[in-house]
């Protein structure tokens, strides 16, 4: 019965409290309330000028907060919640058949799929070399159907964009290759080029604010747009192309998925949601953490105000006694935080600058619309609404405790302690979870070594190099040429670089083993390479012997097989001499023969695992493109004389992506470099925010037992013993924390699960290491606080008293 009393009473003075937090609400914003806040808002910046100590710790803590979210939104902003910058970017969807993560149409699939749509078109990323003057230099291009820049409203700058009757022989180029080949010449339209060596007429300049979303899915810049050929044959019927088309106006995304897939078993999603599919489990986790650090700082500067308002029980008592209300006292305690939060909001504000340029530095390089990330004026409201908002919530605790005295002060601030201490638990276990993928990343064993190897790429033209003869001639005169340069150890081709993905799955059958038919076929990983490769990438060779120049020139049926693909077709047998086949059943042979197995090599990223694959001799099936790599103490000095050996072959051949494999390593590690920066970062700040808490609050709690510890330590406890009462608060409030913070952190880490590698997170370490720091932190920021209640000298506490 006395508990349910004491239970209505409790919610009668919340109710109460509320009521008056509104009305204080409104009534600051009335014109007749005007005087009033003007008075409170001088009286609080007096008060803060009077005692810096206490002002400059709230706004400094509050600024730092206001800084992380800012700068965490200006990038969430510019990635995932600012429109794209189409006409109704919300009716845009990419539809198509879903194959392997992607949605791609056939030409088929786009004649009966563009029905549903007001408007749709179709394209292919393609990549251009362009030749003349300015020189070779290799372009992102995009082969489109005539309406593409229609549907995206993309009107052009010089000239015109394509009609249905235009001829396949005429570009339009974007607005920096313009400028940055051309110098912006106003005569440009009607100029011929070459690209890939056939003529083409420029047609027109498209504004220097579109962008392709082909662009934003490669994180390139697409320079050159061509009239969309469909390819012929059976590549026709293959779906390498993306649609885009507009919702009729009052249709759903429902209700046009329904009649997708009764035209034909295929799916669309919102344009925006396709290009930034792979970025949003990542930037949700990111926010939820700076939630957490916003979190963290209210319930800090809520411990640091209600301390200070402990000191001011007897204004509060004159005020109330003068016939103060309490609407008139909280606002007056709203007020006073609102002074302290915009100056941190400013604060905050310059800092989220840099803390912005810090996470565009470390931002993974295929991270869409990284290059529309700004700290502009939305960000400058977000901040606003952050800080009024903070203000509420800091200001909102001390109101409370003055509108309601008789509400025990202990329980609040111990409550924000160990809520503070929860939040930074979860936020640690995160990070170190994170961190702990990310060193795993580094230790990956690759299958071959990084160092001292320069990498670059070609793409021969089809127009120039048409058949299997010029494209060998091509690659062995490329290889003579760079196994001449001094100080190159040794030279080699390969159709796929390892860690930039191989694309090159092939169906394969086993001599004497009989299949009924093509899908009874075995797949594997195939490359092309030339005979150095191997020894020019450091990947060992476990079992027969190395293709040699003799092979090549000899053009004989031989592979080399990883020993994946050796463990799991010929499981305890020697595959040397065993034989395979590509192709379909009904093919003619000939029959390759395995004349060697290597280690496994990660072809497909770091997390990919170890696919079977197949090597064979370049001149097999030459490709259109490929990459050379060279061993050279100094990898990265040996670009130019690279390039210039192999355009001694080719002059008008552009020679791009160079670098070195320690580069590409260093990239493929990008994304999770900054998961692991950001959240350590955050957790840090968490950290750092608890331990100020937790000194904050045990500072206040010897300042107001002051006499009490003087009367105990008059009547005979001594220092020590005070040191560890002091400590064993801290210990036990630290333990609460922990106690109610490792369930939140183990679900936060199983959350992580998707973006975590090698690393068990059902496993305690992570989180065990992080109930330890936060431990030792809560002890380490007692300390100071335990040595001043030590110290003080009972007659001069209770004269004082």
């Amino acid at each position: 019965m006395a508990d349910s009393i004491l239970e209505r009473n409790a919610t009668v003075r919340y109710a109460r409290f509320a009521k008056s937090l509104i009305i204080g609400l409104i009534l600051t914003f009335s014109t007749e309330a005007l005087h009033d806040l003007r008075q409170d808002a001088a009286f609080a910046a007096r008060a803060s000028l009077r005692r810096p100590g206490f002002a400059l710790p709230v706004i400094a803590i509050l600024a730092v907060a206001i800084a992380a979210a800012s700068a965490m939104f200006s990038v969430v902003d510019g990635v995932i919640l600012r429109p794209l910058p189409y006409p109704d970017p919300q009716r845009i969807m990419q539809a198509g058949v879903r194959s392997n993560g992607r949605i791609q149409v056939s030409p088929g699939d786009f004649e009966r799929l563009a029905p549903i749509f007001d408007d749709a078109a179709i394209s292919r990323w393609d990549s251009f070399s362009i030749t003349g003057e300015g020189g070779a230099e290799r372009l992102d291009g995009d082969r489109v159907t005539a309406n593409f820049f229609r549907l995206l409203g993309a009107p052009a700058k010089l000239g015109r964009v394509f009609s249905a009757s235009d001829p396949p022989s005429e570009v339009v180029i974007s607005y920096g290759l313009w400028q940055r080949r051309y110098g912006g010449d106003p005569a440009i339209v009607g100029r011929k080029i070459d690209l890939n060596f056939e003529p083409y007429t420029i047609l027109g300049v498209l504004p220097a604010d579109f962008h392709d979303p082909e662009g934003y899915r490669r994180s390139a810049s697409i320079d050159v747009w061509a009239p969309l050929v469909p390819l012929p044959g059976r590549s026709a019927s293959m779906r390498l192309y993306t649609m885009q088309g507009r919702l009729p106006r009052g249709a759903t995304v429902a209700s046009a998925r329904a009649r997708m897939r009764a035209v034909d078993d295929a799916d669309l999603q919102p344009l925006l949601e396709s290009l930034t599919a792979t970025a949003r489990p990542q930037f949700l986790m990111l926010g939820s953490a700076v939630g957490l650090v916003m979190l963290i700082a209210c319930a800090n500067a809520a411990g640091l105000m209600l301390a200070r308002m402990n000191t001011r029980r007897g204004e509060i008592g004159i005020r109330v006694s003068l016939g103060a209300g309490r609407g008139r006292l909280a606002r007056q305690f709203l007020t006073e935080s609102m002074v302290l939060t915009i100056p941190a909001a400013v604060l905050g504000f310059l800092l989220a600058r840099a803390l912005v340029h810090v996470a565009l530095a470390f931002a993974p390089a295929d991270l869409p619309r990284a290059g529309e990330i700004a700290l502009d004026g939305r960000a400058a409201a977000f901040a606003i609404a952050l800080a009024i908002l903070t203000g509420i919530a800091c200001g909102s605790v001390p109101a409370f405790r003055a509108v309601h005295r008789t509400v025990p002060r202990r329980p609040f601030a111990s409550a924000l302690v160990v809520l503070q201490i929860v939040a930074s638990l979860v936020l640690v276990a995160g990070a170190a979870l994170l961190i702990e993928s990310f060193y795993r990343f580094t230790r990956v064993d690759l299958g071959f070594t990084t160092s001292e190897i320069l990498t670059m790429q070609v793409r021969l033209p089809q127009t120039k190099y048409h058949d299997r003869a010029q494209r060998t001639k091509f690659y062995d005169d490329a290889l003579r040429e760079l196994n001449q340069i001094p100080k190159v150890r040794s030279a080699a081709m390969v159709a796929a670089l390892p860690m930039g993905g191989s694309g090159f799955e092939e169906a394969f059958f086993i001599q004497d083993r009989p299949a009924a038919s093509d899908a009874a076929r075995e797949n594997a990983e195939w490359n092309l390479i030339s005979p150095g490769y191997f020894a020019t990438m450091g990947i060992p060779l476990l079992a027969g012997r190395l293709p040699t120049e003799i092979d090549q020139q000899r053009d004989a049926p031989l592979v080399v097989i990883n020993s994946a693909l050796a463990r799991k077709e010929w499981p305890g047998e020697n595959p040397i001499g065993k034989r395979i086949r590509f192709g379909s059943i009904h093919d003619p042979p000939p029959w390759l023969e395995v004349m060697g197995v290597v280690g496994g090599v990660k072809q497909l990223g770091l997390e990919a695992p170890d696919d079977p694959q197949v090597y064979q001799l370049y001149p097999a099936l030459p490709p259109p493109f490929a990459a050379f790599v060279l061993r050279a103490e100094k990898p990265a000095l040996m670009a130019r004389a690279a390039v210039k050996r192999i355009q001694t072959v080719d002059p008008d051949l552009p020679v791009d992506h160079i670098a070195t494999m320690a580069g590409v390593f260093s990239r493929s590690l990008s994304a999770s470099r900054f998961r692991a920066l950001l959240l350590g970062g955050f957790g840090a700040i968490g950290l750092a925010l608890a331990a100020a808490g937790i000194f904050a609050a045990l500072y206040s709690r010897v300042e107001l037992r002051r006499r009490e510890i003087a009367i105990r330590m008059a009547l005979g406890a001594t220092p020590r013993r005070m040191v560890f009462s002091a400590l064993g608060h801290a210990a036990a409030l630290a333990g609460a924390g922990v106690s109610v913070g490792v369930a939140g952190a183990w679900m936060a880490t199983r959350l992580l699960r998707n973006l975590v590698f090698g690393v068990n997170n059902e496993y305690p370490p992570p989180l065990a290491l992080a109930s330890a720091i936060l431990l030792v932190t809560a002890l380490a920021a007692s300390l100071s606080p335990a040595r001043r209640a030590a110290r003080l000298d009972p007659a001069v506490t209770l004269r004082e008293d």
